[in-house]
């Protein structure tokens, strides 16, 4: 995988943008940051500033603030740098510390590992007690 999204973390609302719904991460839906202080992806943005036609502001579809963009480029709003620290911190974890996570309890060898006697499924369920 490419690019690492915010499924969890800082708080769940605030790790996905709300025109799309998609969660942040570090490319196409990287968290961009408008001067009223609301955040949405790259690409929502981007696609909204096209719609508006106005080459050196774009409006904030939740309270119609007016924000400046420098140099006439989406891309060049700050980064929602909460955001992108989390995500960065992600990026860094090993793949397998996150299948663990997904997979409370679970451990991370029996989290990323399939069955080979069942037809390559994996396991949803883990029940330490069980023989």
């Amino acid at each position: 995988m490419s690019g690492h999204s915010l499924k969890g973390g800082i708080h769940g609302e605030e790790s996905e943008c709300k025109i799309c719904y998609n969660y942040f991460d570090l490319e196409r839906h990287s968290p961009k940051l408008l001067s009223c202080s609301h955040t949405f992806c790259l690409e929502c943005l981007e696609t909204l500033h096209f719609r508006e036609g106005r080459g050196w502001r774009i409006v904030c579809p939740v309270c119609r603030h007016r924000t400046p963009l420098p140099e006439r480029r989406v891309r060049n709003l700050p980064d929602n740098t909460a955001l992108t620290e989390e995500l960065s911190h992600k990026k860094r974890e090993p793949e397998d510390s996150l299948n663990a996570e997904r997979l409370p309890g679970l451990p991370a060898s029996l989290a990323t590992s399939t069955e080979t006697g069942h037809s390559g499924w994996e396991a949803l369920y883990y029940c330490p007690d069980a023989d």
